[in-house]
């Protein structure tokens, strides 16, 4: 092709050459015009032209409508469709805002039919600044460390909860603990039907504690979200989340434990005559024991959560010293009032004893000896009102059931014997390394120096609380008794026939008499006053009448020991008795005048002789 071309150019020029004339009138030599060669590629006519249509994007459209709710509507709220799952509304998520009756509708589009996602509702509340219940290390079986709980109202007042697709637009405290839960649950990479089965456990256990529809618990109302029941439900489901803080490993372990503690709880509440924020607040030992309890018996532990809970070993520790026939071994009682205390102890081998007292700093008292000896010990019989007789401690009638002793908690339930009036034995435990024992010992009188002692590292301290008033006598008749003037009734008995009933060698000369006050007083033959008493008339546990005599402080604001004696008023066809019989009267276990009973494990400490010593050593004269 290329020489072609070369070629017929060079037939025109030799044609030109032939057709000459003069050498004057030759033409100008042509240069030839060369094309240079093609190198474009030529076109591949192998390959067809592309007719393809391109792809159609198809988009869903997707609606959510819903209520949102958190101690009535949440009015205002941020609501999101978190669409990549990370916990926060972004701005490229779907969103919108709660109306005032917390009615909310979100529309978008995607290119996904069944999108995932969660709904959150994010909100300005007012700052939380309750302090949680304090997370400690409990003793559940495989226990992991305490976790942070992820609280619906932080510190700051950023309010959030969640919900899921399943919720149908519902947004609660409800759909929230479903969340935590699923989401725990995909962590541990549980296969969907496990999931399946414990969402549906979960449900049946949220209905029942917050009293919702047992088929759809999570469609909870604005006023549902406001009535007594689920607010308590709602912050004991919380305090219990920062009890356990995330220690139990089996999974819905909070809800188990709460569905059985719940009512007991609620109870707790109702007779403490607090508030509910409150009670959270206070978080009272009583309630962990609550819930300690249920933890063992639904086998997450086998002792106590808490240290601060008394166990087996405790019990074994105080029970055998308190239930001991020569006294409290290995126990300090110290009763404390206004500038004027009194303590007792007994020696570690329990033949001796010191009795003493602490008035204007200086500490006086005396040691004793006690006696094995037990034949002269005085059997009493009390009055029993189930029966409505006077029954000796091993007298069993026919028909009547003697209570049995048992332990709740710190708390150790006797019965006086005879009788089915309970003792409740409260026990608290201190540990010397913490704080709590140090002001204990605050409490007590400087000149007793005893924080200056190395104490037990566990010490229990005991208050007592009788809930009902208690009469005895002797078993054997011998009861004192004496024949009072004559009388109609209790309310005609005067000073004067107390005075001469009681105090038959004092009067007349001996005695001033106030009738109108119901008080007398003693003197000595210088007339020098020895003694005062104030009397009145009381209701005794078996519905007689009983008259009360106690002896008071000489001086308003002096120190001293109330003294009371009791003698139970018995008519007979020939004459009027007042009959000396043993009152104890009902106790609370928050009485102010409660004395500080302290005991502890002394084949572990081995501190008895060194208490006793130093009490003793501190005795500077006798009484």
């Amino acid at each position: 092709m290329h020489s072609k071309s070369f070629i017929s150019v060079l037939v025109t020029a030799s044609l030109l050459l032939g057709c000459g004339s003069s050498d004057s009138d030759s033409p100008e030599p042509i240069t030839p015009e060369v094309t240079p060669p093609d190198t474009s590629t030529p076109p591949d006519t192998t390959t067809p032209p592309d007719t393809t249509t391109p792809p159609v994007v198809t988009e869903y459209d997707h609606q959510v409508t819903g209520l949102a709710v958190f101690q009535g509507a949440l009015a205002g709220a941020n609501i999101c469709v978190d669409l990549n799952l990370n916990l926060a509304c972004d701005s490229n998520d779907p969103a919108t805002t709660t109306d005032v009756d917390g009615n909310y509708q979100i529309d978008w589009t995607s290119e996904t039919e069944t999108p995932e996602y969660y709904l959150l509702a994010d909100w300005n509340a007012v700052p939380n600044s309750s302090n949680p219940a304090q997370a400690i290390k409990l003793n559940f079986k495989n226990a992991i460390e305490v976790q942070n709980i992820n609280r619906v109202i932080s510190p700051e007042g950023q309010g959030q909860l969640i919900a899921l697709p399943q919720h149908n637009g519902a947004i609660n405290s409800l759909t929230n603990i479903q969340f935590s839960r699923m989401l725990e649950m995909k962590e541990l990479g549980l296969a969907e039907n496990k999931i399946t089965s414990l969402m549906s456990e979960l449900s049946v256990l949220l209905a029942a504690v917050y009293k919702q529809n047992a088929l759809n618990p999570y469609q909870v109302t604005a006023a549902n979200s406001l009535s007594d029941d689920f607010l308590a439900a709602d912050a004991f489901h919380r305090y219990l989340d920062e009890v356990i803080a995330g220690q139990v490993p089996e999974l819905l372990a909070l809800e188990n434990i709460l569905g059985i503690s719940y009512s007991d709880l609620q109870l707790m509440l109702q007779e403490s005559d607090l508030t509910l924020e409150e009670f959270i607040a206070l978080d009272p030992l009583a309630a962990r024991i609550i819930i300690s309890n249920a933890a063992i018996y639904l086998g997450y532990t086998d002792t106590p959560i808490d240290k601060r809970i008394m166990g087996q070993v405790d019990w074994d520790i105080v029970l055998d010293n308190l239930q001991n026939e020569s006294g409290l071994k290995h126990t300090l009682s110290l009763q404390s009032n206004v500038d004027f205390s009194s303590f007792s102890l007994l020696n570690k081998s329990l033949d001796k004893g010191l009795a003493g007292f602490v008035m204007n700093d200086q500490v006086t008292g005396f040691e004793f000896s006690i006696s094995s000896d037990s034949s002269n010990e005085i059997t009493t019989k009390c009055w029993n009102k189930e029966v409505n007789t006077w029954l000796e401690p091993d007298e069993i009638p026919e028909g009547y059931v003697q209570p049995t002793p048992y332990a709740d908690g710190n708390r150790y339930v006797q019965h006086y014997s005879g009788t089915t009036t309970p003792i409740n034995f409260h026990f608290s435990k201190y540990f010397t390394a913490d704080s709590e024992w140090d002001n204990v010992l605050a409490t007590t009188a400087n000149a007793l120096t005893l924080n200056q002692l190395s104490w037990p590292e566990t010490l229990y301290r005991l208050k007592m609380e009788q809930t009902e008033d208690v009469i005895c006598r002797r078993a054997d008749g011998n009861n004192q008794s004496f024949v009072i003037p004559e009388y109609s009734s209790a309310e005609d008995i005067s000073t004067t026939d107390i005075v001469m009933t009681f105090f038959s060698s004092d009067y007349p000369e001996l005695t001033d008499i106030d009738d109108e006050n119901n008080t007398f007083t003693i003197k000595d033959y210088q007339g020098e006053l020895t003694a005062s008493y104030q009397w009145k008339v009381i209701t005794s546990p078996n519905d007689k009448d009983m008259i009360e005599v106690v002896k008071v402080p000489l001086a308003v604001g002096a120190p001293a020991i109330m003294e009371s004696t009791y003698y139970l008023l018995e008519n007979s066809a020939e004459e009027q008795l007042a009959v000396e019989v043993s009152f104890y009267p009902t106790t609370s276990e928050e009485s102010l005048n409660a004395p500080l009973i302290v005991t502890y494990d002394e084949e572990a400490s081995e501190f008895t002789d060194t208490l006793y010593q130093h009490l003793l050593g501190l005795m500077t004269t006798q009484p």
